[in-house]
């Protein structure tokens, strides 16, 4: 599942072949759109929507995290890399 444009691991494909990504589909740690993969993995990737979809990635946070004790997105640790242990994400599902 991924909340943004493209998923994670396509840009580190393209970091790792060193090809650029298209434009919009990340931004620097300056919040502005790049080409560069390096830089956008430094920064942020694109919500899926745009603007628009922040909305919809803020109301998953509310009931992924908040509703169900986990820990926020900006202080979970990554699922890529030994640092920080565990992420203490939460799940929330409505069927």
């Amino acid at each position: 599942q991924s909340a943004s444009t493209i998923a994670k691991s396509e840009v580190m494909k393209h970091a790792r072949e060193g090809k650029p990504v298209p434009l919009g589909w990340v931004l620097d740690a300056e919040g502005r759109p790049t080409t560069d993969p390096d830089l956008g993995l430094k920064g942020s990737m694109v919500p899926s929507g745009g603007y628009k979809g922040v909305g919809i990635a803020l109301m998953v946070e509310m009931m992924a995290a908040a509703m169900t004790g986990a820990s926020l997105g900006t202080e979970a640790s990554p699922f890529s890399g030994p640092v920080g242990g565990p992420p203490r994400t939460g799940q929330f599902f409505i069927a």
